[in-house]
């Protein structure tokens, strides 16, 4: 008999005994494979120990930011789902969950040191239970209880993605049709959708976000920043002052300024910008060549 895949929103056709079919497993695993990644990054965010993006320099006290309550009680929301999960299948499937899944970590006190790796521990539970998980997911789909399963799982990763903000050692590659913020690891060819599960050609989507947005008037620190997204080699503060420099040209010998801010910030089309950091990129690489 042929049912339907009982995941929010999927609906796919499902054979024999499961409640889910394997592209929705597919996507828990996935999810699960970036709570883990980002679990260590997201608990130094929570307990200040980094900012969101860069981290915090210097040494001693005047490095540390302070714990921030509002995330640690989100980062404990994402790891009690977990971990819940993970001592759930374990009792259902008589097997013993991962000794790191059922403890807690807690914020490591002022003037502890870490290990040589840089870490305090090998990792918390929220990590622990995400790299133990995937394997049961197979099994789990067969069971009445998937929908909240998968629910949880993939409302989790939101939350760890929101901490950390953006993908750890990820770039910026472009944006799904359904809306969802797209991150690539560096040289990856593809990458998946964290909220629909497609999967996109990171050069592809990279010029996509580029021509739709080909005509449209930025800061010159806005179009830095897609220069970056063009070509993650460059760097976003020396372009802005390139683009900077050029503006001070005039239209003639640099860029035109195309408009204003509110605020009085000029504003160039993206198009004409990117064109003119080619020209001058090509340029640099004949100089050398020559």
């Amino acid at each position: 008999m042929t049912q339907t895949c009982v995941t929010d929103g999927c609906g796919r056709p499902v054979d024999g005994q499961a409640y889910a079919c394997t592209s929705c497993a597919d996507r828990a695993a996935r999810d699960l494979d970036q709570i883990a990644d980002l679990a260590d990054a997201a608990h130094d965010v929570a307990t200040g120990q980094t900012r969101r993006g860069p981290a915090v320099h210097g040494s001693g006290d005047s490095a540390r930011l302070p714990i921030r309550l509002e995330v640690m009680a989100r980062l404990d929301s994402a790891t009690t789902a977990v971990t819940t999960w993970a001592r759930h299948i374990a009792s259902e499937r008589g097997i013993h969950p991962p000794s790191a899944a059922v403890g807690r970590r807690s914020p490591r006190p002022e003037g502890d040191r870490v290990g040589q790796s840089g870490r305090d521990d090998l990792s918390g539970p929220l990590e622990a239970a995400a790299r133990w998980l995937p394997a049961h997911l197979e099994w789990a789909r067969h069971r009445r209880e998937w929908p909240e399963l998968a629910r949880d799982i993939h409302a989790a990763a939101r939350l760890v993605r929101a901490i950390t903000d953006r993908p750890a050692d990820r770039q910026l590659v472009g944006a799904c049709q359904c809306g969802e913020v797209l991150y690539a690891r560096a040289h990856a060819r593809t990458v998946d959708c964290g909220e629909c599960a497609a999967v996109w050609d990171v050069d592809a989507s990279r010029q996509a976000l580029l021509d739709h947005l080909g005509d449209r008037l930025l800061t010159a620190a806005e179009i830095a920043g897609l220069a970056v997204v063009q070509d993650p080699e460059r760097d976003r503060q020396r372009v802005r002052r390139h683009i900077n420099v050029w503006a001070g040209r005039g239209p003639v010998r640099g860029i035109a300024q195309r408009g204003q801010t509110t605020d009085g910030q000029p504003l160039y089309q993206v198009r004409e910008v990117l064109a003119r950091i080619a020209q001058a990129e090509a340029r640099a690489a004949e100089r050398l060549a020559s």
